[in-house]
């Protein structure tokens, strides 16, 4: 080590290489810096991919909950297709039929009242 002014000046090796030693040297330190960005970078690719899984795996979900809901829905719409029938065999008092469901939510919207089970009469 050599001390010129201010400046220090580390000699060594083959003389006139100093230019390519530093070259070697910044490679082997870029290496080095890049080398410790792999493992992290490795963990983020891994949650990406575990992200992927999840969106899908919500996806199928999604699509489990709305067949269900489909078929609920539709399993309500049998159920009350059913009862209509069979309280259609029922009269009224007056000799009248009971209103369908779409007649009995009209009449309600409209302040009409069905009035409970007073005056229903069974078929026979």
């Amino acid at each position: 080590m050599k001390l010129r002014g201010s400046k220090i000046f580390i000699s060594g090796g083959e003389p006139n290489r100093g230019l390519v030693a530093m070259f070697v040297m910044m490679n082997a330190a870029c290496l080095h810096v890049a080398l410790q960005g792999l493992a992290p970078a490795a963990q983020v690719d891994q949650a990406g991919r575990t992200m992927v899984e999840i969106v899908a795996a919500i996806r199928r979900v999604n699509d489990t909950v709305a067949k269900i809901s489909a078929a609920a829905a539709e399993s309500l719409r049998r159920q009350a297709h059913e009862l209509v029938r069979a309280v259609a065999g029922f009269k009224l008092q007056g000799g009248a039929r009971p209103r369908t469901c779409a007649a009995s939510i009209a009449a309600r919207r409209g302040g009409g009242e069905l009035g409970g089970t007073a005056g229903v009469h069974a078929p026979g």
